[in-house]
């Protein structure tokens, strides 16, 4: 999700980001905006005395405007840096030197909230910050332009302030919809070079708010560990984030209670928070849940829904670390899910996800196991590998549930051509390492933690799978999807030519405190697209059944990191020029770069669409409608919206475009002067058509829905439970007036053509056209990685940019 060699808009360092979260617009679907823990201002390594490092995160801003096909990135205003894209004159203004632990959640209206800890570095490894704060930033989506970024910073708060004694921790957020007696949201968004002569367009923004809920840990001594006695504090915002309510204490005692996560009842506005309590003397482990049901100025007594053997792994130098914290949603019916990590459920004792169910937040069901068997008879028959680190969200009828999986750990693939693959090629996944035969050793592999510690010939690896539910009382489950996709190609081995997986997400490499621990962050995120939709001229949770609902997964991969040509991960150089002025010390030089030693910390977090198969959307869905005086005579005038449908799987489909109604006083066609109503097309493999609406309309916010439907040819009739999806034209009454009104596009005029667009042609093969290279003993097939020479130990190649463009199909 980050790329470009310019800071602070690229990674020239190729440093590291961790721990994604996102939110997809209520005013665009294709708009998104994203953040995570980032460290592209890092260009040296220095380390404080007490063994701190000084090279500091900040927060990443990452916003897509196709649907998470592409993005671009800078930096979360209020960095210490002294630049433009740091400036805030707010909440954060510079003072703080760190910040981690983004959280990002969408409002009606193109809200989007980003909170975080922003903090002052401590002494040491094991105390808390001298300075530690909880904030929100807040972003409107105006989707006015689609020739600039519509998404506009708005300001930035403070919800809470620690103290030398007193570190906060790990916010969490959730945000309802308007409800009745709502306040009023007015703000001013600022929008770069839509103004006059390109100068800055200044628009006003007032519509109900929605409650915005959240939580944090307040570690209560200078110690921060799983034994510090914590106070699990909610506060609450009825402005759109301006002002915040006093926190109140929502876990018991002094309790050790960290990883909150909190859910929204969508028929009554009820408030569950979900929490870790960790043991301690006469408290187990367990997942606990607390509820408000009065307007969330009082919690009541917190409820236990599951004790539980978690799965909790402690930083070393050689394994990450994780803890067992929960995730939460709600249905359309107002139940309650929590899924968490658990050990002890099944013979050999390895964590597996599971999941627990309630009608009310007070009664639970038992948890289960969401995707226990093997993966088949040929990959890992044992089902051995650990789930961890579970995100879980509700939309469109489907529960879904997002994990790390590491039941393919130390297997690789491998491609043989097959003219019936619809890809040309079949797949195998072979063992591989410690698990490759004649003498497999499963119990050097799979052990009580995901440590490397131990293993000589090949390190872990995990992926990323995910699964929809039937929900609660009639609980179907899985079969899970793999979300992680890698590049191939030819040839790694000589003495093996085969077609074959090049990359690995690879968790346990040193990329932290100088090259010594490693760190996968401590959550991933799955959200819908989007959590809102217009509901006449209010809101409702986009819980109507779909059979292809799209959902977008985010999570931190080790796949590009370039191991150390000289085999120490403390080397550390940047790649850049001799002589190169430091950005995150100013007055400093960088050391200069040392072939081989720039690319070992490339983490990055990636990115990628779960879909059935067929997504549709309009890049500009928000345009006026009217009419104008010409000649004493009144006419409406006409807009042009391109509606876009992507075929996402690795056949040809047959689609229907449908305008399902006509606007008041206009008209709405796909030709510009004549009516029809109905197109039907070919969509090729991995590429997208787009056609163009023009409508007419007295009223200035008429909404028009284009549905894209399956059939079974062209010509023929539509596909009974086939794939179908649709876009709003104007879906939001409050959404600003697009800045360039006379642009109609009246360029496509004929029907016949149906705007081909190969949105990934490479996702087949990424890395190879020709199977038969002229040279089998080439160990580096590409040119961004030349010195890897031990691809079976770390991470084997080169970037794939691709693939966060490969969407899932489910």
């Amino acid at each position: 999700m980050v790329s470009g060699t310019q800071w602070p808009t690229g990674d020239p360092f190729l440093q590291r980001q961790n721990e994604p979260s996102m939110a997809v617009s209520t005013r665009n679907p294709m708009h998104i905006l994203a953040g995570s823990n980032d460290y592209r201002s890092v260009d040296l390594e220095l380390v404080l005395s007490g063994g701190a490092e000084t090279g500091d995160s900040w927060l990443g801003l990452f916003k897509s405007f196709d649907g998470g096909l592409t993005w671009q990135s800078t930096l979360l205003p209020g960095c210490p840096q002294a630049v433009p894209q740091c400036t805030d004159s707010g909440a954060l203004g510079g003072r703080y030197q760190a910040a981690s632990d983004p959280v990002v959640r969408a409002g009606t209206n193109g809200m989007f909230y980003y909170a975080g800890l922003a903090f002052d570095r401590a002494t040491s490894s094991t105390t808390a910050s001298s300075f530690s704060s909880i904030f929100v930033a807040r972003y409107n989506d105006l989707n006015n332009n689609e020739n600039v970024d519509p998404i506009t910073y708005i300001d930035t708060h403070i919800v809470a302030t620690g103290n030398s004694s007193q570190f906060l921790d790990k916010p969490a957020m959730a945000v309802d919809i308007p409800r009745s007696g709502a306040m009023t949201c007015s703000f001013n968004a600022n929008e770069p070079g839509t103004g006059p002569n390109g100068g800055t367009l200044t628009v006003h923004q007032s519509f109900p708010a929605g409650n915005i809920y959240l939580t944090y840990t307040d570690f209560l001594t200078a110690t921060k560990d799983n034994t510090t006695p914590t106070h699990l504090m909610f506060t609450r915002s009825a402005d759109c984030g301006v002002t915040w309510s006093s926190p109140i204490q929502i876990n018991s005692g002094t309790t050790t209670s960290q990883g909150s996560a909190i859910a929204v009842n969508p028929l009554n506005g009820n408030v569950y928070v979900a929490w870790r309590q960790f043991a301690s003397t006469g408290v187990p482990d367990a997942i606990m849940i607390a509820q408000s049901t009065n307007g969330e100025t009082s919690f009541g007594a917190p409820v236990r829904i599951s004790t539980f053997q978690p799965f909790d792994q402690g930083t070393t130098g050689t394994s990450f670390r994780t803890n067992a914290y929960p995730a939460i949603t709600t249905d359309f019916l107002g139940l309650v899910y929590v899924a968490f990590s658990a050990r002890g459920l099944t013979a050999s004792g390895d964590a597996r996800v599971v999941f627990a169910g309630s009608i009310d937040g007070a009664h639970w069901t038992p948890a289960i196991m969401v995707d226990n068997p093997s993966l088949n008879a040929q990959s890992n028959p044992s089902g051995r590998g650990h789930q961890i680190m579970p995100a879980m969200t509700f939309a469109n009828g489907r529960l879904t549930i997002l994990y790390y999986d590491l039941r393919l750990d130390h297997y690789g693939a491998f491609y043989t051509p097959n003219a019936t693959s619809p890809t040309g090629y079949a797949q195998t996944l072979l063992p591989e390492g410690e698990l490759a035969p004649p003498s497999p050793v499963l119990s050097e592999v799979f052990t009580n933690f995901i440590d490397d510690n131990g293993l000589t010939l090949r390190r872990h690896t995990l992926d990323l799978r995910v699964l929809e539910l039937g929900i609660f009382p009639t609980v179907t489950l899985g079969p899970s999807v793999l979300v992680s996709q890698y590049a191939y190609g030819c040839c790694v081995n000589p003495n093996a030519p085969d077609i074959e997986q090049f990359k690995f997400n690879v968790p346990n490499l040193p990329l932290f405190s100088t090259g010594e621990v490693p760190f996968l962050g401590d959550y991933i995120e799955v959200v819908p697209s989007p959590l809102f939709v217009p509901n006449g001229s209010s809101w409702s949770y986009n819980f109507t059944p779909s059979v292809n609902p799209l959902f977008h997964a985010s999570w931190t991969d080790n796949r590009d990191v370039v191991p150390p040509a000289d085999g120490n991960w403390q080397n550390y150089t940047p790649a850049v020029p001799i002589g190169t002025t430091s950005v995150f010390q100013s007055g400093s030089s960088v050391a200069s770069c040392k072939p081989g030693q720039e690319g070992m910390r490339n983490q990055n977090i990636y990115t990628s669409q779960i879909t059935g198969g067929l997504v549709v959307g309009a890049p500009g869905n928000a345009k006026q409608l009217g009419t104008t005086t010409f000649n004493n005579m009144t006419f409406p005038f006409q807009r042009a919206f391109a509606v876009e449908a992507q075929n996402v799987t690795n056949k040809p489909l047959n689609v229907r475009f449908t305008i399902a109604n006509q606007p008041t006083g206009g008209s709405a066609s796909f030709l510009q002067f004549s009516p029809l109503t109905t197109l039907d097309l070919t969509i090729p493999a991995f590429s997208s058509v787009s056609r163009s609406v023009f409508v007419t309309s007295s009223n200035p916010q008429a909404r028009v829905t284009v549905n894209v439907a399956q059939i079974n040819a062209i010509g023929g009739s539509v596909v009974t439970n086939g794939l179908s999806s649709s876009a709003v034209l104007n879906p939001d009454i409050t959404n600003p007036n697009i800045t360039n009104p006379n642009i109609t596009n009246p360029n496509i005029t004929n029907p016949n053509i149906t705007n081909f667009e190969v949105t990934n042609p490479n996702i087949t093969n990424p890395n190879i056209t020709n199977p038969n290279i002229t040279n089998p003993n080439i160990t580096n097939v590409t040119v961004t990685n030349p010195n890897i020479t031990t691809p079976n130990i770390t991470n084997p190649d080169i970037t794939n940019p691709n693939i966060t463009t490969s969407p899932i199909r489910t």
